[in-house]
């Protein structure tokens, strides 16, 4: 809402706060979104697989309807996979021979930045991270205090002082979150779902005719290109646990 609210306010400032403007700005800034993370998408899987095998990726990905309905829909879910995707473009995968400080903080900036959008984003980083840590158990302590703990202690520090600045008390929104979906499971009051539905209802609707090549590529794929299949799983998995469950919670699955 903060993002739209600048948008908002310059539309003022410049005397161009007309009706079709205030409907039409936030659409096209979540467009430019969805094209951001969409550019990136090809370019984590160059890294992630191989330049030709991108293709194929970029492909699949465009004709997913979840990415042509819900990326340029105003959904804090929307932004949160474009970060996550960028984010994950730049994380330094153990097989890349492109692997340097510089990039591991940027992406660590934007996971951080996708983990305030929308906490469940940690399920996706926590996996993630502590692989990084154990594939680099001699630089591991260099990692965290140099890198994973600046980002983190100035990401949240910046979350509480903005959210309490704008709730006029001290607020922690990401335990707000915790406590309101996990801990005491009130999302169900807006429906509640049977512990396997993303397996068998979910993840085969987001996938559609790609559920198929997806399962084959898994297979056929090395070990350690599996990596994000395990993330995946981890993620599905966790989020299963709650028993409110919805498409767009998914969505930022690589």
């Amino acid at each position: 809402p903060l993002l739209f609210a600048g948008l908002y306010w310059i539309l003022h400032a410049v005397g161009l706060d007309n009706t079709a403007a205030i409907s039409h700005i936030p659409r096209i800034l979540q467009g430019l979104f969805a094209a951001w993370s969409d550019y990136y998408s090809l370019r984590l899987a160059s890294r992630y697989f191989s330049p030709e095998a991108a293709k194929w990726a970029l492909a699949v990905h465009l004709c997913t309807w979840t990415s042509i309905y819900c990326l340029t829909r105003t959904l804090s879910n929307s932004l949160e996979t474009a970060l996550c995707t960028v984010a994950l473009a730049y994380w330094p995968w153990s097989w890349c021979s492109q692997r340097d400080t510089y990039s591991l903080r940027l992406s660590l900036v934007l996971a951080a930045l996708s983990c305030l959008v929308r906490p469940t984003a940690a399920l996706l980083w926590l996996p993630l991270g502590l692989h990084l840590l154990w594939t680099n158990r001699s630089s591991s302590l260099v990692i965290i205090t140099q890198s994973v703990l600046p980002v983190a202690m100035v990401s949240l520090t910046l979350s509480v002082l903005l959210d309490s600045m704008c709730y006029g008390k001290l607020v922690i929104v990401q335990w707000n979150f915790l406590q309101f979906n996990f801990l005491h499971d009130l999302g169900s009051v807006y429906g509640s779902n049977p512990w396997h539905w993303y397996f068998t209802e979910g993840l085969p609707s987001l996938l559609g005719t790609s559920l198929l090549p997806a399962a084959v590529g898994i297979y056929a794929c090395t070990r350690e290109r599996k990596l994000l299949a395990f993330v995946g799983l981890f993620v599905v998995l966790a989020n299963s646990a709650v028993s409110h469950k919805e498409f767009r919670f998914l969505l930022p699955l690589p």
